[in-house]
């Protein structure tokens, strides 16, 4: 059974993702990540996403799997088996993004200067507000 999530802090959280790790070129559409589509790319960014929740965020598994539309079976496979299955530019791709996460989620433990995060969570509560005010 599907986990449920709010429609916005499911759309703010993938935000999140994408702003965290947009230096690395990292990009995906949300709709087509949380669609039903199985296809090799898609599961691919699932997968950086559910790590990224997972080791830097610290959600638990079905948690992870209620932001991704997902059981949380699937977060679990996503994060601890994805990159077994994975050759090729594929697997150097996946296990840099994996190693891109950890880097994150270092800088943000060690951080004693946490205006740039302020910024990045004001940004993200005033697009949460102006998703708001469209849903009204």
């Amino acid at each position: 059974m599907k986990g449920v999530i709010d429609p916005l802090t499911q759309v703010v959280l993938l935000e999140e993702c994408q702003i965290m790790l947009q230096d690395t070129g990292f990009n995906f559409d949300i709709d087509e990540v949380l669609g039903d589509s199985r296809e090799s790319r898609i599961n691919f960014q699932r997968a950086i996403i559910a790590y990224y929740l997972r080791m830097v965020k610290g959600f638990s598994f079905s948690y992870i799997g209620a932001v991704l539309n997902r059981d949380h079976s699937t977060a679990i496979h996503l994060i601890n088996n994805y990159g077994k299955k994975t050759i090729g530019r594929d697997l150097k791709t996946f296990w840099g993004m994996r190693c891109r996460v950890d880097e994150v989620a270092g800088a943000m433990s060690m951080a004693k200067d946490i205006s740039l995060i302020d910024a990045q969570i004001e940004r993200l509560q005033k697009r949460k507000e102006g998703l708001l005010k469209q849903r009204v």
